[in-house]
């Protein structure tokens, strides 16, 4: 989402969000690794740092028409951590938004939930366009985001005659990922 707005994309498609960046990379020990790999060891970055990122480039954005395509459950844990507060913020910062609200209970059950939204979702962004050849997209997120591009059968087995997917990035570095370009 951070890089989405950054880019000024015009849609942005997420699954069970995390917008507490800093909180969700601190809430267990195990995740103690991640949160260095991402933020570096010893770094100025701080846990108030990371969950302010994302809510303050949709509020420098405010008023954009970024379309936000939200897919969450309302009965699993980071409804509350995370998502109404999103959610919140977007409708405040005056963004299009399209919110898909299920009811199950684990986060693990976005890995069946949210595929079928994003091929719905994919389909009204690419309304209106025409079909001369294979569209090209990237993936910044999680695997939840990338098994929709996944020809297995479980999966989407003729996603290839509609999309190819030219980037795909996973758990990225914060640092990499809001540092400014710089040339030597």
């Amino acid at each position: 989402m951070y890089f989405g707005l950054k880019i000024g994309a015009n849609a942005i498609i997420s699954g069970a969000p995390q917008y507490f960046l800093g909180n969700y990379l601190t809430d267990i020990p195990e995740k103690k690794e991640t949160f260095e790999g991402m933020v570096g060891k010893g770094t100025t970055y701080s846990v108030s740092d990371l969950n302010r990122l994302l809510k303050d480039k949709i509020y420098e954005k405010k008023g954009c028409q970024t379309q936000f395509y939200v897919h969450f459950s309302t009965k699993e844990h980071t409804y509350k951590e995370h998502i109404a507060d999103l959610i919140k913020d977007l409708k405040a910062g005056g963004y299009p938004l399209i919110l898909d609200e299920h009811e199950y209970l684990r986060h693990q059950e976005v890995a069946t939930y949210f595929p079928p939204f994003l091929q719905r979702s994919l389909k009204k962004v690419n309304k209106g366009v025409k079909r001369i050849m294979v569209q090209k997209i990237a993936v910044l997120g999680t695997c939840f985001s990338r098994n929709f591009l996944n020809s297995s059968d479980y999966f989407n087995p003729e996603y290839k005659k509609h999309y190819s997917v030219s980037f795909t990035q996973f758990h990225s570095s914060m640092i990499t990922l809001i540092t400014e370009p710089f040339f030597l």
